[in-house]
């Protein structure tokens, strides 16, 4: 096996969509965009070809293939990977358990690569990432773990990010590609109380929240790439995946609602000062209104808090893990 990015072959097994959301599609995207930019071969494997997300894929040139929902899982990627010669699997997703791997892996010589997001770290891989802030504390560290904000595989379309200075700070509300907006809903309502002068954008999964935008501060828009947003954002109220990652390397203050027990990064984003915690779940809506209130006319507090997220984001997380990868190989040759 070629020790060498640049000649290797990459498969990933990634899905997104309902119950699941962006965020495995986007930070696996992260880290093929490395891989093609060092001039590595990718493909995604999925069985929800259809998902929001799927199409940046596309757009990368990529090819996606969908899995057939007749076949065993594992036996299709065994297949793919044999018929184009990965050298590594990458697979994201909480449903492929150890017991799916092993499978693979009794099928395939390519190597394994998993991202987990939080204790144990999962059996039969090669190597293991978990990109939340503070996993290197939470997580047992050994020679297969990659572990921390460090290893963020963020897409590259965050380093070309300008901020447009707007007279009227504005505010992103997202909990990505999940049907959240029930507590959307209750967000925007109490932000309505306030008199201040602000925009709004919500990103929401369905329209059932359009009536809202009676409120001229308010737009209310379908699933959308977030990223070419941040450049005219001040704050942002968000969950606590990947987004709040991203966000954090964009320098743009955060407040955060956990709407998981994976979320596991949240309390390290707040203690690195790049955001505020309002609470988990639907009776944080309240919480999360007033802080974002808070932030919106204190500049002062928006720059610390962006400086902070800048330092503890650096973008370089997938560079990382492909030269993880490449030890990984040349130690095995």
């Amino acid at each position: 096996m070629p020790s060498n990015a640049e000649s290797w072959s990459v498969l990933f097994r990634v899905d997104g969509g309902d119950g699941i959301g962006a965020g495995h599609l986007m930070r696996c995207l992260g880290l093929a965009q490395e891989f093609v930019d060092q001039g590595a071969s990718c493909r995604l494997l999925t069985a929800t070809v259809a998902a929001p997300g799927v199409d940046k894929w596309l757009n990368e040139g990529i090819p996606v293939y969908t899995i057939s929902p007749s076949d065993p899982d594992e036996k299709s990627v065994a297949e793919y990977a044999k018929a184009y010669a990965a050298d590594w699997i990458v697979i994201d997703g909480y449903h492929f358990n150890d017991v799916y791997r092993a499978g693979i892996r009794s099928e395939v010589r390519s190597r394994l690569i998993m991202y987990f997001d939080g204790p144990p770290a999962p059996a039969a891989c090669d190597l293991m990432i978990n990109q939340n802030p503070g996993a290197e504390k939470n997580c047992r560290q050994t020679d297969k773990t990659l572990l921390g904000v460090g290893f963020a595989s963020l897409r590259r379309e965050l380093r070309y990010i300008r901020t447009e200075a707007s007279g009227v700070p504005a505010v992103l509300l997202t909990f990505g590609a999940g049907d959240y907006d029930e507590i959307i809903y209750e967000i925007m309502r109490h932000l309505s109380e306030s008199k201040l002068a602000y925009n709004v954008e919500a990103v929401v999964a369905t329209q059932r929240l359009a009536a809202l935008e009676k409120d001229t501060r308010f737009k209310v828009t379908p699933f959308i790439d977030q990223i070419p947003r941040f450049g005219q954002t001040d704050v942002a109220i968000c969950a606590g995946g990947v987004t709040s990652i991203e966000l954090a390397a964009a320098g743009i203050p955060t407040v955060i609602v956990r709407l998981a027990n994976n979320q596991t990064g949240v309390d390290a984003l707040v203690d690195s000062g790049a955001s505020l915690f309002a609470g988990t779940g639907a009776d944080a809506a309240a919480n999360a209104a007033s802080l974002c209130l808070e932030l919106i006319h204190d500049t002062e507090r928006r720059n610390r808090m962006s400086d902070c997220g800048r330092f503890l984001v650096d973008g370089l997380g997938a560079k990382r893990i492909i030269a993880a990868m490449t030890e990984q190989e040349i130690r095995h040759d």
